[in-house]
């Protein structure tokens, strides 16, 4: 029972209500007539009331939930309650105070203390009014004390009723808060669950893109380490504490050091001489560049000559983090700028040794180089007969005075025909105007791929 009458709404407590009504009334009416059948006509005002509750219960809420509905029922009941009296005979003054009292009753609602009290009050009043009004005998007769316990029941089962329907109100109430609160946590959520979707959505992208600029890194590590890695010459790389931090395919080659052997050793291992380390290294500090010979060391101890360049590494703030030096194997270049040299002072020694007088011209017919006989004889110093025409000084005029011309002489003749030409006949020409006999060979000169480069004078 508690269960059912927890779910009673306000509409069925009306309902209820007036059920108790409509059976009260019948019942007030059965006894006024010493439960003898009632007239027709009060019967069928009774049963059109049940009825009326019947079809009440099949109206929508918005219909019996209203303020006017409600007062157009109570307007009814007073009217068809009032017929039933009439009809019967039985319309006093008491009828009314009870009903009176009833409406009474029903206005305190919302509270079943203040119901009870109200019940206590309401039927002492109508025993007062009663009483006021009727003679001390019928006061106490059956018919009128049978109202008093009917008034009581009434208020206490619509005191019981109204009381479900507040706490009804009161759950209805609490429910709409918590399901408002749930909304409005759920619309949190909602909004909570977007930012965080958002947020993923920028951190996925921002992930994609820093996966594509990680890529876009390694591969642009790997083609640079492919064109280290590719390039014939050495390449090294040393960091701020000139510690190795890159070792290409032709240094490990070249040094016979493998990559894995060298990374993070200090790069002075690799000079023939630490003197060498420390003028790249100064060089690098004062100018950040250095270029130039030096010599390295391999891991067997052999040293070589090698030529290396070399410039500073700076990062995005333009700080100093190493260096990167590309070399490359010069040993068989400087053995034969060696050996060229050597040769170039052993002809030297031959032509300053020599007795008679040698030089040697160009196409031009200046003097490519010429021996100190040569040059004392004409009575100049070598170092003023170097790039002059030489025939122009000493080889100028015939014996008889007249000039000589130049496609007559026999000189240019050997650059011209490529032929030796050998001559006695004719004189050279000092500095201070004299001349001197000479019998000379005026021989062709070629390089190593057979061009006339010009003539040696002997």
């Amino acid at each position: 029972m508690r269960g059912v009458v927890e779910k009673v709404s306000k509409s069925q407590a009306f309902l209820l209500l007036r059920y108790t009504l409509i059976i009260a009334v019948a019942y007030l009416l059965l006894v006024e007539h010493d439960f003898a059948a009632p007239p027709k006509a009060v019967v069928l005002l009774i049963v059109a009331a049940l009825l009326s509750n019947v079809v009440m219960a099949q109206l929508p809420a918005r219909i019996t939930d209203s303020t006017a509905f409600y007062a157009g029922i109570i307007l009814g009941d007073t009217l068809w309650i009032t017929a039933a009296l009439l009809i019967s005979g039985l319309f006093g003054p008491e009828f009314f105070y009870l009903y009176f009292f009833v409406l009474l009753l029903a206005g305190i609602g919302e509270n079943l203390t203040l119901i009870a009290i109200g019940a206590v009050v309401v039927s002492l009043a109508y025993i007062f009014v009663v009483s006021a009004t009727a003679d001390a005998g019928s006061l106490w007769s059956s018919r009128l004390l049978i109202r008093i316990p009917f008034l009581l029941i009434a208020a206490a089962f619509y005191g019981y009723l109204v009381e479900r329907v507040r706490r009804e109100r009161q759950r209805t109430r609490e429910e709409a808060h918590a399901v408002a609160r749930l909304e409005e946590a759920q619309r949190i959520l909602a909004e909570r669950a977007l930012q965080v979707e958002l947020a993923n959505e920028d951190l996925a992208r921002e992930i994609s893109e820093r996966t594509q600029v990680e890529a876009a890194l390694r591969a642009a590590k790997d083609y640079a380490e492919n064109l280290i890695d590719s390039s014939l010459d050495m390449i090294i790389s040393v960091d701020e504490n000139q510690n190795i931090v890159e070792f290409n395919r032709a240094a490990e080659q070249g040094l016979g050091y493998s990559k894995a052997e060298v990374l993070g050793k200090p790069i002075g291992h690799l000079y023939a001489d630490p003197s060498q380390g420390a003028r790249v290294y100064g060089a690098l500090t004062r100018y950040e560049e250095f270029t130039g010979g030096i010599r390295n060391k391999r891991k067997s101890g052999e040293t070589f000559y090698a030529y290396l360049s070399a410039s500073v590494i700076c990062d995005a703030n333009g700080t100093v983090v190493g260096s990167m030096g590309i070399s490359r194997d010069i040993t068989e270049r400087k053995r034969a700028e060696e050996a060229l040299e050597k040769l170039r002072r052993q002809n030297e020694l031959i032509l300053n040794s020599a007795g008679e007088g040698i030089y040697g011209l160009d196409l031009e017919g200046k003097t490519t180089f010429i021996n100190p006989a040569a040059a004392k004889m004409i009575g100049w110093k070598v170092e003023d007969l170097i790039g002059k025409p030489q025939p122009a000084i000493l080889h100028h005029s015939k014996p008889d005075g007249t000039p000589y011309p130049r496609e007559e002489c026999p000189i240019y003749a050997a650059f011209r025909d490529g032929a030796v030409h050998h001559v006695d006949t004719e004189v050279f020409w000092r500095k201070d105007g004299t001349s001197f006999p000479v019998e000379y060979v005026s021989t062709p000169m070629r390089d190593e791929r057979g061009v006339l480069v010009g003539a040696v004078v002997n």
